[in-house]
């Protein structure tokens, strides 16, 4: 797993950011997928209000995730 994350576009040296997921599986045959992650239609995909939304539910998603594993996993001893 590889994951970029970049808080702002006024750095140096500047990453080449997909602002995607990318999958990739290596074998016969190869797969690579692309997710995006869009607001809902008709929202301005440049308003700070989307990209705030988005970006708030793209950082809770693994933790969100996580919750069930967490439940299932015996104490810690």
């Amino acid at each position: 797993m590889h994951l970029e994350w970049q808080m702002t576009r006024h750095t140096e040296p500047r990453w080449k950011v997909q602002h995607c997921y990318i999958t990739k599986i290596q074998g016969d045959p190869c797969i690579s997928s692309t997710h995006k992650i869009l607001p809902k239609p008709g929202v301005d995909i440049y308003s700070p209000e989307a990209v705030a939304s988005i970006g708030m539910t793209i950082t809770g998603m693994p933790a969100l995730n996580a919750i069930s594993t967490v439940v299932a996993a015996p104490p810690a001893c």
